[in-house]
């Protein structure tokens, strides 16, 4: 089969955007695409906009992929598990406060919800006197600092905003109140990541202790940025995120094991691909059928210019064609029901014929 790219679905739905000017508007065409297909994508799962991602899990939490919207399906060390909505840690009988997340034996994952790193600062994450004596210190927080995978980031900066160690936001003083503060980005030497050839304290730095990032941002860069919790006086450095070159607000949502030990985990994830801004004409299209998304192109004109009937009739008919090819590409030989069994509640051994 063939892939679509982005300039396909230009060319197919040019002259159905702002009464046909669109054709002469590659902004406006590239946003209309865009728009078009972050709301197919909402709608279903849809072939092509599912993705299997394997990874490691050493510390119990772990930040889902930027690719990814959400966890369909997980396995945890060849075993299948459940994914667990929010609640589930304030029922009666989920893991909550006064649960163990060990105590069981069990695995399966809870939402943790979203947030502005990948891993916390090892300040929150691992206090003073746990057993992992490396994450610990002294100091009232930490530095942060910006690094990039492209000399070409050399003078642009990001901006912190975060809480100092009273849980305060930080930039209060007594003479007036700077929420954020600019960090200069430092490029990897040579662009090879890790890769720095003086002191950790000759490079930019963040002028703040900080002990939580409640929010960041950078402009659009041309490599990708990573931030690191520092403690200048040992060079010590924790890795806490990496954002794209087009991700100016980053966040991530985040998963935790429950039942993990003290070794790591090998995770299987079945997850819905993540609604991601097209730039490229050669990029390609997350929804795989260019007759839905001339289809919805249309019902979004027809919104701009309030005729809300006609735009429905034709968004329905976008997801009628989408329904088609997922019909089509899912039933491949006989439908079969699928039940999934729970052997620790069967009382039996469960024969492998009997989910069919």
């Amino acid at each position: 089969m063939n892939l679509y790219t982005l300039q396909d679905a230009i060319n197919a739905t040019a002259r159905f955007v702002e009464n046909g000017s669109g054709a002469c508007d590659q902004d406006t065409m590239i946003d209309r695409v865009n728009e078009a297909c972050d709301r197919l994508l909402q709608v279903g799962d849809w072939p092509h906009s599912m993705m299997i991602v394997r990874a490691r899990v050493d510390n119990w939490t772990f930040p889902l992929p930027n690719e990814l919207e959400a966890i369909r399906a997980i396995n945890i060390d060849n075993n299948p598990s459940t994914v667990n909505s929010p609640y589930f840690r304030f029922m009666a009988s989920g893991p909550g406060e006064e649960r163990s997340w060990c105590g069981t034996g069990y695995k399966d994952i809870d939402e943790m919800g979203l947030y502005p790193l990948m891993y916390d600062l090892p300040s929150i994450e691992e206090p003073a006197g746990c057993r992992e004596t490396d994450r610990t210190f002294t100091v009232d927080g930490l530095n942060i600092m910006a690094f990039s995978t492209s000399p070409a980031d050399v003078n642009q900066c990001i901006t912190l905003q975060g809480l100092d160690k009273y849980n305060a936001a930080l930039g209060a003083t007594g003479a007036a109140f700077t929420p954020s503060e600019q960090v200069r980005i430092t490029p990897w030497d040579g662009g090879s990541e890790g890769a720095l050839t003086a002191e950790i304290t000759n490079y930019p730095t963040s002028t703040r202790l900080y002990r939580q990032i409640t929010a960041w941002s950078k402009p659009e860069t041309a490599g990708h940025v990573s931030l690191y919790a520092v403690e200048p006086t040992t060079a010590r450095m924790w890795f806490l995120c990496k954002a794209g070159p087009y991700e100016t607000r980053p966040f991530w949502r985040r998963y935790r094991l429950r039942g993990q030990n003290c070794s790591a985990s090998n995770i299987l994830i079945y997850g819905k691909m993540a609604s991601r801004k097209l730039r490229a004409l050669d990029d390609i299209l997350p929804i795989q059928n260019i007759p839905a998304i001339k289809s919805l192109v249309q019902a979004i004109e027809l919104e701009n210019k309030q005729q809300l009937n006609q735009a429905v009739e034709f968004e329905a008919n976008a997801i009628r064609l989408l329904t088609n090819q997922k019909s089509n590409h899912d039933s491949q030989g006989f439908n079969v029901q699928l039940i999934d069994h729970d052997v620790d509640l069967m009382g039996a051994s469960v024969s492998r014929y009997i989910s069919r």
